[in-house]
C-alpha cells in the first residue's frame, strides 16, 4: 500500500466532510470583532432563511494562524439580510474573526472533533 503523507488534518477533514455531504467551507467577508460572540458575515452562502445554521458546528481557520486557528464552536444564531448571512457562535473565540479567515460549517450530527479523532486513529493504525 502506498504511503501518502502530503495532506494536512484540515484537508483530510474537509475531504471526509465533502464525501459525507456534511460540510461546506467559505471565507469571511465582513467581521465584527467587538461583539462578545464574534459575529461574522459571508455573502457567498446560499440563501435559506434565518436560523438555517443554528446548532451546526463551526471550525475556524485563521488567515494569519493566530489563536482561532482550528477552534471548534457551536453556531448559536444565523440570520440573513440582503443575501448576507451573519453567523454567531459561542463560546467566544480567543481573538476576533477577521475578513479572509476561512471556516467550515458541519451538520450537527457530524462533530468535527470526532472526525479529527477518526483521522488520528487511522494514522495510528496505518503507521503503528
Amino acid at each position: 500500500m502506498a504511503v501518502i503523507q502530503g495532506r494536512t488534518r484540515e484537508q483530510l477533514r474537509q475531504s471526509v466532510g465533502y464525501n459525507l455531504g456534511a460540510m461546506r467551507t467559505s471565507t469571511v467577508t465582513a467581521a465584527d470583532g467587538t461583539d462578545p460572540t464574534f459575529k461574522f458575515a459571508d455573502n457567498t452562502l446560499t440563501s435559506g432563511g434565518n436560523d438555517r445554521f443554528n446548532g451546526r458546528w463551526l471550525v475556524l481557520q485563521d488567515a494569519d494562524a493566530s489563536t482561532n486557528d482550528g477552534i471548534i464552536r457551536r453556531i448559536t444564531d444565523s440570520s440573513v439580510t440582503s443575501n448576507v448571512y451573519t453567523i454567531t457562535f459561542m463560546p467566544a473565540a480567543g481573538a476576533a474573526v477577521a475578513v479572509n479567515d476561512t471556516y467550515e460549517i458541519w451538520e450537527d450530527k457530524y462533530p468535527p472533533q470526532r472526525i479529527n479523532d477518526f483521522i488520528n486513529q487511522a494514522i495510528v493504525d496505518a503507521t503503528g
